[in-house]
């Protein structure tokens, strides 16, 4: 989906007041379109920054009728982990036959004999974007909130937690049950589930999306046991990538990310809603920037190919040797806290409620 959708219905937005404090003043900070699904609001999409906190947030925002519509069908986020996961349950004599694949040098058993090299290969590749908690997780319970086909779930399972997923994408949620876990369809609000049932909640690149973080955020709290792990991860704004590129920040992502958090912002959020012993993990991931190049260049070289191809590795992941390329670079930018992204832990208190 590299070029905006001509039949896709308007987005109806209205003003809002900021998510975290209810001020009404604020500031204009960008007016972006939807540059990946070409989406159209009744007004232009933009971000403002709130005159009394600084959180910076879109406004106006959808409506929660309109909220739907801006996950189109094909949106490649929701469409990939359900399709991508079935793909092994297609009987073999449906396909066309396939050529052998052929393992690309830097993977082969020569390279990998050096010395060293695995260690730097896991080094380079792993982005720290969902991360399972240290520690034993024997008989623990957890939820994880947008848990999509469930990859994380499996993660979980192997380190000994019991877990459990929600999700509102109907056939991501299959694909999770088929799995094998206990995942819930529908909202976090109507989520069926006892104060105090859970270990450990997480939501990877989620809170973005939520309309009103403070409540998300309440919830989950009131899901954990007492000492209880929260994990989320949300992009930096206060990152390099988003000063660089600006209205082509690919994280950004309106309508779709209605808040645009920073790290101090998000921190002082999770303290005023009961967690402690916040840690914030930078994550060495240069995706948005290839992301953002792939922006600028379909608007700037609407003829060219490498725009639409850089988008599409953004959303579906770049091939492994760009990984490994670009991998020092990103681990330069998190080392500076300089990241696009940002994984983080806190915990649930003992005796502070929200």
């Amino acid at each position: 989906m590299n070029s905006p959708s001509q039949s896709a219905p308007q987005i109806t937005l209205t003003p809002v007041p900021c998510p975290l404090c209810d001020c009404t003043e604020s500031t204009r900070l960008l007016v972006v379109p939807d540059w990946y699904c070409g989406l159209q609001g009744s007004e232009d999409f933009a971000i403002v920054r709130c005159n009394s906190c600084s959180h910076v947030y879109m406004n106006p925002a959808p409506t929660p009728d309109s909220i739907p519509a801006c996950y189109p069908d094909g949106y490649a986020p929701h469409q990939s982990t359900a399709e991508v996961e079935s793909i092994p349950s297609i009987p073999a004599a449906a396909t066309a036959p396939a050529k052998e694949a052929k393992s690309p040098w830097y993977l082969s058993t020569f390279v990998r004999s050096i010395p060293g090299l695995r260690s730097l290969y896991y080094w380079l590749t792993d982005t720290r974007s969902q991360p399972v908690p240290s520690g034993p997780g024997q008989g623990r319970r957890s939820l994880e909130i947008g848990c999509g086909a469930g990859n994380y779930l499996v993660a979980l399972r192997d380190a000994g937690w019991h877990p459990e997923g929600l999700d509102l994408v109907a056939a991501a949620v299959e694909v999770s049950r088929t799995r094998g876990f206990a995942v819930h369809h529908g909202l976090l609000e109507s989520y069926p589930a006892r104060d105090g049932t859970y270990d450990g909640v997480f939501a990877w690149m989620v809170m973005e999306h939520v309309p009103r973080p403070r409540e998300t955020l309440a919830i989950m709290h009131r899901l954990l046991k007492p000492g209880g792990i929260l994990g989320i991860s949300v992009p930096n704004y206060a990152g390099l990538e988003r000063r660089v590129f600006g209205r082509y920040w690919s994280a950004m992502e309106l309508p779709r990310h209605l808040q645009q958090f920073t790290p101090a912002i998000l921190r002082k959020l999770l303290q005023e809603t009961g967690f402690t012993d916040v840690e914030i993990i930078y994550q060495p991931t240069l995706a948005d920037t290839i992301g953002s190049i792939g922006y600028w260049l379909r608007e700037r070289f609407p003829n060219w190919s490498w725009g639409p191809k850089l988008v599409d590795w953004f959303f579906l992941n770049p091939p492994l040797i760009v990984t490994l390329v670009l991998g020092p670079f990103a681990h330069l930018l998190a080392l500076l806290h300089l990241g696009g992204r940002i994984t983080v832990f806190a915990r649930r208190s003992e005796n502070v409620n929200p």
